[in-house]
Formats: C-alpha cells, structure tokens, sequence
C-alpha cells in the first residue's frame, strides 16, 4: 500500500465571473490518496483510494492531480480587490453589466400559459 500526498499551490488563469476578464487566480489545497497494490485496477473502493494490480509498474497520477487543482477553485472567481477594498474588475464591462441589470419588478412579466396552474390547491 502506498499514501500519497499533494501539496498544490500555485496560480492558475481562469475568466472572471463579473467581467469574462482572465486573471491570475492563487490556489492552494492538500490532498492524499491511498493507492492498495494486489487488486484488480478496475475496483475502485472510494475516490481517495484507488487499487492497482500487482503487475502494474506505473501509476498515472495526471487526472487526480489536475482534479485537485480544479477542487482547489473556489465556486465564484472574480477579481480579488484592491489595497482600498475597490474591485480591480475591467470598469467597461461591468458598466454594460449594469445596464442589462434592473430591478424593476414590472420587467417580470408572468407567461399566461402558466397562469392556469396558479389556481391548483395541492394539499
């Protein structure tokens, strides 16, 4: 049996989710993985452990390391703020953000075909 262990640390160029603007996002994450000789390498038992045959003289390890960098992403990625709190996202493009954005409830607008079901009581 072997236990590996991954330190991932680094910055990874991923889009950002306000202004589609690329940026550098920092990441950092810890991760093990148990890899049991002597079973049949199609057995997997759990995501952290996987089994190898006694045979195998090589482990590719690429898919579980960049699974790691892409679990290391947090959800939301957008651009980290300045030393003054002020967001260093691109000013254009969230200006035509804010131009499609309302929040005017008469915009909302019900679909008459759905309006039928208003009217059900379930109980």
């Amino acid at each position: 049996m072997m236990s590996l262990e991954f330190k991932i640390s680094g910055t990874v160029k991923v889009p950002c989710d306000l202004c589609t603007e690329e940026f550098d996002m920092p990441i950092t994450g810890d991760y093990k993985l148990i890899v049991k000789v002597g079973g049949s390498d199609t057995a997997n038992e759990d995501d952290d452990i996987i089994m190898i045959a006694a045979n195998e003289h090589e482990l590719d390890l690429a898919q579980y390391i960049y699974e790691y960098i892409v679990l290391s992403l947090p959800i939301k990625r957008v651009h980290p703020d300045d030393e003054d709190g002020n967001s260093t996202c691109d000013p254009e493009m969230i200006e035509k953000v804010k131009k499609y954005l309302t929040d005017d409830p008469g915009d909302d607008k019900s679909d008459p075909r759905w309006d039928g079901l208003k009217g059900i009581k379930l109980n």
